[in-house]
């Protein structure tokens, strides 16, 4: 659904301007099921999934064979591919980049002049109760001493900060929504899935893993409602 509106949004302004983009990078590609389906939108145009994961990329060039698409393993801080692009799409993966600031540099400096940058990731304050369920869970099972130091790596910005972000480097900002996501039923067990991964890292054994885990969904689900903010 995040990625659905994404791409309407980006249709919106690709139509306004009368573009006709010949090359679009998908930063963060993953599986490759995304940058299929933007192939199937842009049918003219060449398109370049990077992701920073040698197993995703491996996994999108074994699942898909588009003949407009291409998977390439790369960090979008360092991405120096070329040529231009006239588009450049991320979809979930822009706030895992601890160097905002280099990473949106670098995509400014590989956009065709006249070209849309479209980003959907997480807003301020998306999933702070679960990250306090999580707080929670270590603190009952006396793991402390393991998050002394943590910062979850995660960045997220609220409206007023994502424009001086892109102004900073060049963009000019022609819409930013920031919305609510629908909460849905598996989000407890999917943020286990993900998210959880960098609070497990810090842990010693797989014993002490499964009982913060096990403790996290227990007080999640405590909670009726869970900021799912996002930013487009």
């Amino acid at each position: 659904t995040q990625a659905d509106y994404l791409l309407w949004r980006l249709e919106q302004f690709v139509d306004k301007r009368d573009l006709v983009p010949a090359r679009i990078l998908d930063v963060g590609c993953g599986s490759g099921a995304l940058t299929e389906e933007i192939a199937e939108n842009y049918g003219t145009a060449r398109l370049v999934g990077i992701d920073r994961s040698a197993a995703q990329i491996q996994k999108a060039k074994r699942d898909h064979d588009h003949p407009q698409v291409s998977y390439e393993i790369a960090d979008i801080v360092e991405y120096a591919p070329e040529k231009q692009f006239d588009i450049v799409l991320s979809n979930s993966t822009m706030h895992w980049i601890q160097e905002q600031d280099r990473a949106y540099a670098n995509i400014f400096s590989r956009l065709n002049a006249g070209g849309i940058l479209a980003v959907h990731q997480g807003g301020k304050g998306c999933y702070a109760e679960l990250h306090e369920a999580a707080q929670r869970a270590y603190e009952e099972l006396g793991l402390e001493e393991y998050f002394r130091d943590f910062q979850f790596p995660l960045v997220y910005y609220k409206k007023e900060e994502m424009v001086r972000l892109l102004e900073n480097h060049g963009f000019e900002p022609l819409k930013i929504d920031v919305m609510e996501s629908e909460q849905t039923d598996t989000l407890v067990d999917d943020f286990a899935e993900a998210s959880l991964l960098s609070y497990k890292k810090r842990l010693s054994s797989e014993a002490e893993r499964q009982a913060f885990v096990q403790q996290y969904k227990e007080y999640a689900r405590e909670y009726d409602q869970i900021d799912t903010t996002r930013i487009y």
